[in-house]
C-alpha cells in the first residue's frame, strides 16, 4: 500500500481487492469511489464517534506495493536463514518463513 516498509505506523491494513482481469474503467471507479467515501465528512465523523482512525492508502499504491512484492526473489539467502531461527531460553527454535 505505502512504501517497501509495509505500512509503517498502520496497526492493520485491509484492502480491498478486485478480480484479476477487471475492466480498466470499472477499477478507476472503484478508486475513485473508494477514495471519496474516505474523505467524505459523514463517514469520518461515523469513525470518529467509533474512535476509528481512517487512514487510506490508495489503489494504486497498493498495486505498486503488491508488485514490489511478488517481484522479491524467493531464494533464501543465508541473512533469511538466520533470521528464521529464535533462540528461547539457551535453545534454538525454527521459525517457518
Amino acid at each position: 500500500m505505502s512504501s517497501s516498509s509495509c505500512l509503517p505506523g498502520r496497526l492493520s491494513a485491509d484492502p480491498y481487492v478486485a478480480p484479476p482481469g477487471i475492466p480498466k474503467e470499472r477499477l478507476t471507479i472503484l478508486r475513485e469511489a473508494f477514495m471519496r467515501t474516505m474523505a467524505d465528512p459523514d463517514f469520518l465523523a461515523d469513525a470518529k464517534k467509533l474512535e476509528l482512525e481512517i487512514s487510506p492508502v490508495s489503489g494504486p499504491a497498493v498495486e505498486q506495493l503488491l508488485n514490489e512484492v511478488y517481484a522479491t526473489p524467493t531464494g533464501r539467502g543465508p541473512e533469511v536463514e538466520r533470521a528464521s531461527q529464535v533462540t528461547c531460553s539457551g535453545s534454538t527454535h525454527r521459525v517457518p518463513c
